[in-house]
C-alpha cells in the first residue's frame, strides 16, 4: 500500500540533486542561450462575468422570473411606507 507513495518520496530529493548536477555540467559546456523577449499578452475579455450573462440569458427567467420581480417590487414598497 505505501510502496508508490514512498517510492515517489524517495526519488524526488535524488531526481532533485541530479537536476541540479546535471544543469551545473551543461553551464561549462553550454553557454546559457538568451532569454526570449517579453511579448505582453492582449487584455482579456470575457471572463466569469462573460459566462454569467451568457448563462442568464438563457436561464435567468427561470431563475428570476416575472413573478419574483413583483413579489420584490411589493416587498420593497410594503418596507418604504
Amino acid at each position: 500500500i505505501c510502496g508508490p507513495v514512498v517510492s515517489v518520496l524517495a526519488g524526488f530529493p535524488v531526481g532533485l540533486i541530479f537536476d541540479w548536477c546535471l544543469n551545473q555540467f551543461i553551464g561549462l559546456v553550454s553557454p546559457r542561450l538568451p532569454a526570449e523577449p517579453y511579448v505582453p499578452l492582449p487584455p482579456r475579455s470575457g471572463g466569469m462575468g462573460s459566462i454569467y450573462r451568457t448563462i442568464w440569458h438563457y436561464f435567468g427567467g427561470m431563475i428570476y422570473p416575472q413573478e419574483v420581480k413583483d413579489l420584490c417590487k411589493a416587498k420593497d414598497s410594503l418596507g418604504s411606507t
